[in-house]
C-alpha cells in the first residue's frame, strides 16, 4: 500500500524549516548562533499565539491552507507549496506586528480572512 502525503506533512515541513533554518548558519554554536536559534524558536510561538483565535488556530489554518494547495502529485505541490507558506509565515509574522499595535484581535481576523481565502480558491477545487 502507498503511504498517502496528507496537508500536514506541507505544514509540517515548513515549520521544520522555520525552527532549524539557523542550523545552517556556519557558527550556530556561538553565542550568536545560539541567539538566532532562541529568537527564531521565540517568534514562531509569538505568531501562533498571535494569529490564533477561537475559530481557527494558527496549525489548523497552516494545514488548510496546505490542503488549499494540493494538486494530487506530491513531487509538483512540494515545489510551489513550501514557497508559498514560506510567504504565509512572512505575511503572518507582519500581521502578529499589527496585532501588537492595533490589538490581537486584528490579527486573529486577518488569519482567518488569509485561511478563507486559500480555502476558497483551493487548487484542488
Amino acid at each position: 500500500m502507498i503511504p498517502i502525503i496528507g496537508a500536514w506533512f506541507y505544514s509540517g515541513l515548513i515549520l521544520l524549516f522555520i525552527i532549524f533554518w539557523p542550523l545552517m548558519l556556519p557558527d550556530v554554536f556561538s553565542p550568536l548562533g545560539v541567539a538566532v536559534l532562541i529568537v527564531n524558536f521565540s517568534m514562531l510561538v509569538f505568531v501562533g499565539r498571535s494569529c490564533s483565535t477561537c475559530g481557527c488556530s494558527y496549525w489548523r489554518g497552516l494545514n488548510i491552507i496546505s490542503a488549499s494547495l494540493m494538486c494530487g502529485c506530491a513531487n509538483i505541490t512540494l515545489i510551489y507549496a513550501l514557497p508559498i507558506l514560506a510567504f504565509v509565515y512572512v505575511l503572518t509574522v507582519i500581521y502578529a506586528i499589527i496585532g501588537i499595535i492595533k490589538g490581537r484581535d486584528v490579527a486573529g481576523q486577518k488569519w482567518e480572512q488569509l485561511v478563507l481565502g486559500f480555502h476558497r480558491r483551493g487548487i484542488s477545487e
